[in-house]
């Protein structure tokens, strides 16, 4: 999705620009002992905007979604603010687990950040990557990396595996 650089939501004005796209890289010894680069673009969907319980009252900002209208929230908004950062910690450490989903794609869990997160809850990220190459030769891959939502469960996510953000960008590229 691509954000605007601010919107107007109840009379008060919001900055998006930390949702622009990124860019990102690290390095990678495969299983097989072979040194190779990612390059990663980084991409951030509308995580900003719940359809969930939020009331629908002149001056708020909506948006379409996959059909489906929402509503912009603050709580969402103001944690969005670390997920850059976030997501960039896993190219300095890109043997940080993360969990690949029942539902298909992969989630970083965080139990503390700024602002806190709610007692008795977690902060999750969810995210796809894609691969569109199909030469294996090369020592450096571009991949795209796609914020899909990120937000406050009260429940815990059920997983099936928990692979290093490593390991998903070289099963990406050569498989498993």
């Amino acid at each position: 999705m691509i954000h605007p650089e601010k919107i107007t939501h109840l009379g008060i004005e919001y900055s998006l620009t930390h949702l622009v796209d990124g860019h990102g890289s690290f390095a990678w010894k495969t299983k097989n002992g072979r040194d190779v680069t990612f390059n990663v673009k980084t991409s951030y969907a509308d995580h900003c905007y719940s359809d969930k319980d939020l009331p629908r009252q002149p001056g708020c900002h909506i948006v379409m979604s996959r059909g489906v209208e929402r509503v912009f929230c603050t709580d969402r908004h103001s944690r969005s603010l670390s997920l850059p950062d976030l997501v960039n910690g896993l190219f300095t450490k890109p043997t940080q687990t993360v969990s690949f989903t029942a539902e298909r794609n992969y989630a970083l869990l965080y139990l503390m950040m700024k602002p806190p997160v709610t007692k008795g809850k977690r902060y999750y990220v969810f995210f796809h990557m894609k691969w569109h190459g199909s030469d294996t030769s090369a020592d450096a891959f571009d991949v795209q990396l796609n914020v899909e939502s990120a937000y406050q469960k009260s429940k815990t996510v059920e997983f099936k595996r928990l692979p290093t953000f490593g390991t998903v960008a070289e099963e990406l590229v050569f498989g498993k």
